[in-house]
This record gives structure tokens, sequence and C-alpha cells, in this order.
């Protein structure tokens, strides 16, 4: 489950993508591929995307501002 912050803010992004390797990280980390899971969550931050792991198997994306 994706809580969504600032979705106005990531419309420039493609949400489905985010939202999709969102669920393949979840997945790896289900199976204990932390290093896998990590590299999603590094390719992720790369284009200005910050993921906030939540109880509950939950995760939070948003958009990072540069200046």
């Amino acid at each position: 489950k994706f809580i969504e912050n600032n979705s106005s803010n990531i419309a420039n992004f493609d949400q489905e993508y985010i939202e999709q390797q969102l669920k393949i990280r979840q997945e790896l980390k289900a199976n204990k591929q932390y290093k896998e899971a990590d590299k999603i969550r590094d390719q992720l931050l790369q284009i200005g995307i910050g993921i906030e792991d939540k109880p509950n198997n939950q995760s939070i994306f948003y958009l990072i501002k540069k200046d």
C-alpha cells in the first residue's frame, strides 16, 4: 500500500512508474533482498523521489525539492 505525499507536486513524474517500482521494492524487501531494494530506492532518489517506509508494509513517496 502506498501513500502519496504532495501528489500534485509529483504530477510531472510518471506516478504509475513510481508505484510499480515501489511494489517491486516491497517484494524484494519481503524476500530479504535488501541490496536490490536499496538499488530501487537509490534510483528513485536520483530522479528526485524520496521514499519513507512506514509500519504495516506502507511506503510514502515524495518529491525532493532542489534549490
